[in-house]
């Protein structure tokens, strides 16, 4: 087999990384789930956002601080005989950070559709030092029917982690 080298010399022998390479330490790490079920129930029309109960807080250390957050939405289904698209966004207190327009799925058939899951991930910089929210939220588009986070699917979670600068 043969050896690895990095600028002459083996990787037993590497005790830092080269200089310019940015390292950052994980200041803290917070972690929510639910298992409840939320349904949104609409005829026709775009559902307003609404909470999928997936939420967590976090208090960073530093204003320089990058907050990573990872989601795993599991279980959402929509009803029968609908033709509908989930959109899902993700919010810091009461601001979206991004939305995930059309990222679900478009039913037409008469049966009922479950999805297993959806995985957000993100990187924020929040520039505070104060309490932070972060939640997902969901709606139906152009549907009738009802879509929702499914319990009987499993656990839905988020976490938080900062890096510090």
């Amino acid at each position: 087999m043969a050896l690895i080298r990095l600028n002459n010399q083996s990787i037993s022998s590497v005790t830092a990384l080269p200089s310019g390479v940015a390292t950052g330490k994980i200041g803290q790490i917070q972690y929510g789930q639910t298992s409840t079920n939320v349904a949104i129930n609409s005829t026709g029309a775009t559902s307003a956002f609404t909470d999928t109960g997936i939420t967590a807080n976090i208090t960073p250390s530093a204003t320089s601080s990058k907050i990573y957050i990872f989601v795993t939405i599991m279980g959402v289904q929509t009803g029968n005989g609908i033709s509908a698209r989930v959109d899902f966004r993700l919010m810091r207190d009461s601001s979206e950070l991004i939305n995930y327009q059309a990222n679900q799925w478009n039913q037409t058939s008469n049966v009922v559709l479950r999805t297993g899951g959806f995985g957000i991930n993100h990187q924020d910089s929040p520039n505070s030092t104060s309490a932070i929210t972060y939640k997902v939220q969901f709606r139906m588009v152009d549907g009738d029917g009802n879509v929702q986070r499914d319990s009987n699917s499993g656990t839905s979670s988020i976490t938080l982690m900062e890096v510090l600068a």
